[in-house]
């Protein structure tokens, strides 16, 4: 019923666009796997924002290159019955980037006397990020050569932040976060083998936490307030033939996490609290993949 409800909402807004078939080299791009090599440029900042008097405004920072492997899959087909003629799209992907950033900033350490200490520290950290995303839309055929797709979007980040490798102030903080928002994609196909195409979401990150491992068998988690979420990627598909076909992508996004509310630590320091600042990032992307099209429900 909600999907129905979706979908006859998107529908309204664009009541003389095209909901038949988009044209056959968005279909054919639209209906593809893909494996890429992925490199992403991180670049984080916790704030102080009034945390801690006399702190700097920023508390800490990376940033860095980070390779890794992309998989996505997505699927344009006609729907029948629902409201009449339209095409559904859809898309997934998964990603795992792992590598070492430029950290300035402190060390957290629980102490031998139950108290936590900051070492100032200025080094490289490891970095592991795992990311699922999905979009769902209804694509609304422009002529013969365009297409525009409303989305909802959703997604899921997970970052292992390992601090002081190698030392014996070594620990690890792990954020993760969900996505969600409203996007659209637009695509433009040249001639029969090229299409480009934009997108954008705008959202928010929910039920985000930190778990911040100080010693051995001492953790706290954490839990981060929601904060905007805004993603923006061009991209090219080129088919070398109606099934191979080759892809490069540019991707950024910007989100915040929001302060968390201390947190006491586990006994028998019950007493001693922490709490995670606010924070930002920036990311970008590049990416290029080779990809198998399995074309449209009607063919390419």
């Amino acid at each position: 019923m909600r999907k129905a409800c979706f979908l006859g909402f998107i529908c309204a807004l664009f009541p003389r666009a095209g909901r038949a078939e988009v044209p056959a080299p968005i279909a054919a791009a639209n209906s593809e796997v893909a494996a890429s090599f992925d490199l992403r440029q991180l670049s984080y900042s916790e704030h102080n924002n009034g945390l801690v008097p006399g702190a700097p405004d920023t508390l800490d920072s990376e940033s860095g290159f980070l390779p890794g492997l992309r998989v996505q899959a997505s699927l344009q087909h006609d729907l029948e019955g629902l409201m009449g003629a339209s095409t559904e799209y859809f898309a997934a992907s998964l990603s795992v980037l792992r590598g070492t950033v430029a950290y300035d900033g402190a060390m957290e350490r629980l102490s031998s006397d139950g108290r936590i200490s900051l070492t100032p520290y200025t080094a490289t950290s490891g970095a592991t990020l795992f990311g699922a995303t999905a979009a769902e839309g209804i694509s609304f055929r422009l002529g013969d050569s365009a297409a525009l797709t409303p989305l909802l979007h959703y997604g899921f980040r997970e970052w292992w932040r390992k601090l002081g490798q190698g030392t014996a102030q070594q620990y690890q903080e792990t954020y993760t976060h969900h996505e969600l928002g409203v996007g659209a994609l637009g695509q433009f196909a040249f001639g029969d083998r090229v299409v480009v195409d934009g997108e954008l979401t705008v959202g928010a990150v929910v039920a985000a936490s930190m778990e911040d491992d100080l010693a051995p068998s001492t953790s706290v988690e954490t839990t981060l307030k929601a904060g905007p979420l805004v993603s923006g990627a061009i991209g090219i598909d080129f088919a070398l033939s109606p099934e191979m076909h080759l892809l490069a992508a540019y991707r950024a996004r910007f989100f915040t996490y929001g302060r968390s509310a201390p947190v006491s630590l586990p006994p028998p320091n019950q007493d001693l609290g922490v709490t995670e600042p606010d924070s930002s990032s920036f990311e970008q992307n590049v990416d290029v993949s080779f990809g198998w099209s399995f074309g449209s429900d009607d063919g390419p």
